[in-house]
């Protein structure tokens, strides 16, 4: 099961008939590759009806903090081939959140943030596996 948790954040600066009609929380029993293709379409729509949006994304540690390292989580064999990850802690924590999220274990996050590119507002949609 997943939450989708819907995030906007709107900058004084933005237009005043700025109006977004989305829901803040969905729970979902739809497979991740399927939900996150429903936020990119969300996403293209607001931007055609809108403005241009610039989009990050990531994997993220749990909720509570704790890397997923330290809960016993290895990155991928796949990612081990990588000297960066190998030799770089910070890849290797990115390394094991994305292992997290692959094998959707309880409390993974992923995490698609949407900004316009004058900054008056950004959505962020946090899908975390319950």
């Amino acid at each position: 099961m997943l939450v989708i948790t819907r995030t906007i954040d709107v900058d004084e600066r933005a237009p005043v008939d700025l109006v977004l009609d989305i829901d803040p929380v969905t729970l979902t029993a739809a497979a991740p590759g399927v939900v996150l293709i429903g936020i990119y379409r969300e996403l293209k729509s607001l931007a055609e009806r809108a403005m241009p949006l610039s989009i990050e994304t990531g994997v993220y540690p749990a909720p509570d903090g704790l890397p997923w390292s330290e809960r016993g989580v290895e990155p991928s064999a796949t990612a081990l081939r990588s000297d960066l990850v190998r030799n770089d802690p910070d890849a290797y924590e990115y390394a094991c959140n994305e292992n997290a999220w692959l094998r959707q274990l309880s409390d993974a996050r992923y995490v698609v943030t949407a900004y316009t590119f004058d900054a008056g507002y950004s959505i962020t949609y946090t899908v975390e596996v319950l």
